[in-house]
């Protein structure tokens, strides 16, 4: 009865809040420390006092982190949008 009447009733209020919650992790956290990387803001850092160029620099970390923040966005909002429920 848990796997086939509770579970999935569960599943689709909760999924939404879920997809929300990592993204909003994601975005808190060093992304690169997640996947086990020197951090990407450190580096950029570096690079930044050798090039004195800041603007060039923490301009590619940005599209680096929209690169990974955004599809996940996106697949967050497919999920809500196929698990949408009337509370009716």
């Amino acid at each position: 009865m848990l796997r086939f009447v509770i579970i999935p009733q569960a599943l689709k209020p909760m999924m939404a809040p879920y997809v929300n919650q990592s993204v909003t992790q994601l975005k808190n956290t060093s992304l690169v420390s997640v996947i086990a990387v020197p951090d990407l803001v450190y580096n950029a850092t570096l690079v930044n006092a050798d090039t004195y160029r800041p603007l060039e620099v923490y301009t590619v970390v940005a599209l680096i982190y929209f690169a990974i923040l955004f599809p996940a966005t996106l697949i967050g909002r497919r999920l809500e949008r196929g698990m949408t429920y009337d509370k009716a």
